[in-house]
């Protein structure tokens, strides 16, 4: 079984992995169609780990997102040191099922629009994915995105133009064992087109087309 250091380098990695990937994914709902560009950068992911939670470690408490990020990946951090703080157990399931992201992302099937109010949550966000757990199937796995505002680019899928890509930054990620979130919320939005695209190669990926058959 891995320790939590172990763990945490481990999610720390996968998500340096998610990092070089872009998602253009295209949901309808209501006759309407958007697209969205899902990015993950260095800058989110201190808030996405919870890892600004840690009050007593204040080199990573103070720390900008993107200098964790780095440190912990080039093994600069003490992770024994860091994962030993009182507050770590708030966020070690958290960890745990990052490690899985990509494949949360690669799955999902809907987004909603988040509203917190009906939700009776504190939450910040613009649109959830709600997942199930792929480390226990009894949890619940919510994404959390911040509308980043427009690109100026547009998706073509064969025929059919599609506005603008509204850009979509991860704010946080929650495992909920017991409440549904989603309960509340007015329906969703369903995932008719997804790609993935490596920033690096410029190789893409088809995972979903419903547009062009």
């Amino acid at each position: 079984m891995a320790t939590r250091e172990e763990t945490l380098l481990l999610s720390t990695q996968a998500y340096e992995r998610l990092s070089r990937k872009t998602y253009h994914v295209t949901v309808g709902k209501n006759n309407d169609l958007k697209s969205y560009k899902l990015r993950f950068t260095p800058h989110e992911y201190k808030h996405l780990f919870g890892l600004h939670k840690l009050g007593d470690r204040p080199d990573t408490y103070r720390a900008p997102s993107e200098r964790v990020f780095k440190d912990i990946l080039k093994r600069r951090t003490d992770l024994k040191k860091l994962t030993a703080s009182d507050f770590y157990g708030d966020i070690e399931t958290r960890v745990e099922n990052i490690v899985d992201l990509e494949q949360y992302i690669d799955r999902f099937l809907e987004i909603y629009d988040w509203d917190k109010i009906k939700a009776r949550s504190t939450i910040v966000g613009n649109k959830m994915i709600p997942h199930k757990s792929i480390r226990n199937n009894s949890d619940n796995i919510y994404i959390f995105f911040n509308d980043g505002g427009t690109d100026g680019t547009e998706l073509k899928i064969g025929d059919i133009i599609i506005g603008d890509f509204i850009i979509e930054i991860p704010v946080t990620f929650i495992v909920e064992p017991e409440d549904d979130l989603t309960a509340n919320l007015v329906r969703p939005a369903i995932v008719l087109y997804k790609e993935k695209l490596d920033k690096h190669t410029q190789d893409k990926v088809i995972i979903l087309d419903k547009l062009s058959k």
